[in-house]
């Protein structure tokens, strides 16, 4: 159980969270220098405890809503990690009393299902729709709090008869589950993943930056390798004995770019202008708090 791993291991195999109590008036998270006596703290009590060498905390960064998230040193996972929960969790809150757990860092899907607004305007009212998801959608368990998609004040200002809410499930199985059919207070509902856009999101059916598929107004599809009118998954060789798989690149292939109109790139080249333009605005917009964790990661980083 506790062999070490040879070869890179998935960043998100390596991760734990450490759980922190909500408190009136926020929680701010540790600073950086109490997140590495945290990690210290932490590597102490694993070698009292006698875990292996290589089972380990390396890096414990945090988030600007105060969460905690640390990882294993290389040749270490977080199931390693988390023999040792009680042992983990004892030094950590000896520096931050408010851990009040040490969990897998699960990446639940995001879904998203448009609902009428009167029967769940109320102050517990998306309260009451978690526990009728729950109850109706067998094995359906919601691990986040359900919020609705566009602002309070808005829909309370337009009054629309239905809007979309958002909340995470624990699998991909539940997920899916719930796009094949989901009920609410006895009435189907058409459930969809919930796709984040941005400046940074590139769409699928024109290739331009700045939205995805799902918002798309144009008429028209674009190949993200050549920009002629079909799908980048469409995509085939005109060559009768090239034997490159369709929706690949291959030496016959005439590169164009559907997102500057240039050639000699594919939409998604990392030399695309387009492509440079859209995740520097990404990072503009983002800078408060990406800057941040690459500081504390630096920090962090046990030695």
């Amino acid at each position: 159980m506790f062999a070490k791993r040879k070869g890179p291991i998935p960043f998100e195999d390596r991760r734990i969270a450490l759980d922190r109590q909500s408190r009136d008036g926020g929680n701010p998270a540790p600073n950086d220098l109490l997140c590495g006596r945290i990690t210290a703290a932490v590597n102490i009590a694993l070698f009292k405890a006698k875990a292996p060498a290589h089972v380990r905390i390396q890096t414990i960064r945090r988030s600007a809503k105060g969460n905690l998230t640390a990882s294993a040193t290389p040749g270490a996972d977080a199931k390693m990690l988390l023999h040792f929960r009680e042992t983990i969790l004892q030094a950590a809150r000896n520096h931050d009393h408010d851990i009040v757990d040490v969990r897998s860092n699960e990446n639940w899907p995001r879904m998203k299902v448009l609902v009428p607004v009167a029967p769940y305007c109320e102050m517990t009212g998306l309260d009451a729709l978690k526990e009728e998801i729950e109850a109706e959608n067998e094995g359906v368990e919601i691990t986040t709090r359900i919020r609705w998609l566009k602002p309070w004040a808005l829909i309370r200002q337009h009054q629309p008869p239905m809007a979309s809410v958002l909340f995470s499930v624990r699998d991909r199985k539940q997920a899916q589950q719930l796009i094949s059919g989901m009920r609410i207070a006895g009435r189907k509902c058409n459930a969809a993943s919930f796709i984040p856009e941005g400046t940074d999101s590139q769409c699928a059916k024109c290739c331009e930056w700045g939205h995805t598929e799902f918002r798309c107004n144009r008429n028209r599809v674009f190949c993200g390798l050549c920009a002629e009118d079909h799908t980048t998954d469409e995509h085939s060789c005109p060559v009768k004995d090239c034997r490159q798989r369709q929706g690949r690149l291959c030496p016959h292939t005439t590169m164009r770019c559907a997102a500057c109109n240039e050639d000699g790139h594919p939409a998604k080249s990392f030399s695309c202008p387009a492509r440079r333009a859209a995740k520097a605005a990404a990072r503009g917009i983002h800078a408060s708090q990406e800057a941040p964790e690459k500081e504390q990661e630096t920090a962090n980083t046990a030695t």
